[in-house]
């Protein structure tokens, strides 16, 4: 039979790279490889390490048959096969004995066989067999063994990438809870706070208007609570979905993308300069032109107005504020003016502004905020257009 890959081993090299397909822990899929690799070779014992850059050394993960008691699972560079493979980063074949400084003594006589797991050119760990003598490997056993080699540095190096996946997903979900609650429940917070400031006042000047004040204080905790009861909701991990508290159809109403469902973006806009917006400050709105976007396009928008009218209250001094909303040939545009003491020369950007931003950009529209005429501040968002029912007449068969 030729000294060569046999056809017969196609079958085990599939199971190998389903292994790979497979979502298992990244150990198991070592566990497989090892398997088929020493059972091929027919080889006493075997061992699969990790490399760390940062320690220049090779950790043993799995190991395989009779490793001797003195076997060590730690190598650093120079260090028995391991760290003949992190100074090489080639394939040995060999009496374990004859490497530059063998650390295992009951291997010395042994014949071993070493892989690099290389992907890139960037070393990922090492594959070692051994066989007692006078047994020696075959060159078809170093050939199987680079093609397992390269199979465990796939793996490890898909495991890397889907826990770095994993970890961006992760960063990608908090950035957008923190974006909630501060262009949500903060706003809504910001309102109740200078809400409260004027209570007392009003009462002693009219029972009647601080009555209304305080109903206005009361539904404006409430969906703070809402919302934030949502968000944690969402923060729920699914196993435990099920048992956590539901939000109640009173609680839901008041929900800013319960709103959005059931008014469109102008009813819940409306609604927004109502509950938000002090009497003293003189408001206006047009939507006349205005035609259904698609979901995430009116939340985006209704966002960006809802920070707009937070900036505005807490540091314009304004007396009027205008929403717009209007649908184009081409864009979906919300604007929002004031006619407060306007951006002054020492502004800066805050956290709001850039959640602005980051929301309008991520739908690939635009942003900015400038100067109104004749004074205050013009904050404009504008995004492609995406009509609600062209949507849904595209979703059709």
């Amino acid at each position: 039979m030729p000294d060569t890959l046999q056809t017969s081993s196609i079958a085990a090299l599939a199971r190998v790279f389903g292994e790979l397909a497979a979502e298992r822990p990244l150990p198991e899929r070592l566990n497989a490889i090892l398997d088929l690799a020493c059972s091929f070779a027919h080889a006493d014992t075997g061992t699969i390490g990790l490399y760390d850059a940062e320690t220049d050394t090779i950790t043993a993960t799995v190991t395989r048959h009779s490793m001797p008691a003195s076997f060590a699972t730690h190598f650093a560079r120079g260090e028995g096969m391991a760290g003949h493979l992190i100074a090489t980063m080639r394939p040995y074949l060999g009496r374990y004995g004859d490497l530059p400084q063998p650390v295992v003594a009951g291997l010395l006589e042994h014949q071993s066989l070493g892989v690099p797991l290389l992907w890139q050119g960037r070393l990922l760990g090492y594959m070692a067999m051994s066989l007692e003598p006078p047994r020696r490997f075959k060159s078809a056993d170093l050939e199987m063994a680079q093609v397992l080699a390269h199979a465990a540095a796939a793996a490890v190096e898909n495991t890397t990438l889907h826990e770095q996946a994993g970890s961006a997903a992760v960063l990608a979900e908090r950035q957008r809870l923190a974006r909630e609650l501060h262009d949500n429940v903060t706003q809504i917070l910001a309102s109740i706070n200078l809400l409260s400031q004027t209570i007392a006042t009003s009462w002693k000047r009219d029972p009647a208007e601080g009555e209304a004040r305080a109903a206005r204080l009361q539904q404006l905790a409430q969906t703070a609570f809402a919302e934030m009861r949502m968000l944690l909701q969402q923060l729920t991990p699914a196993e435990s979905a099920e048992t956590a508290p539901a939000i109640s159809r009173k609680s839901r109403v008041l929900l800013s993308v319960e709103h959005l469902r059931t008014l469109g973006l102008p009813g819940a806009l409306t609604r927004l300069l109502a509950a938000q917006v002090p009497e003293h400050i003189a408001t206006a709105s047009s939507f006349a032109t205005w035609e259904a976007q698609r979901d995430d396009h009116e939340q985006a928008l209704y966002r960006v107005c809802q920070e707009a009218i937070s900036n505005c209250l807490r540091h314009a001094g304004a007396r009027r504020l205008r929403v717009e909303a209007a649908v184009t040939g081409d864009h979906a545009v919300l604007r929002v003016s004031d006619d407060g003491r306007g951006l002054g020369t020492d502004f800066r950007p805050g956290m709001g502004l850039g959640s602005m931003r980051s929301r309008v950009e991520a739908l690939h529209g635009s942003f900015r905020i400038g100067s109104n005429s004749p004074r205050g501040t013009l904050i404009e968002a504008r995004l492609p257009r995406a009509d609600r029912d062209a949507s849904a007449r595209d979703a059709q068969p």
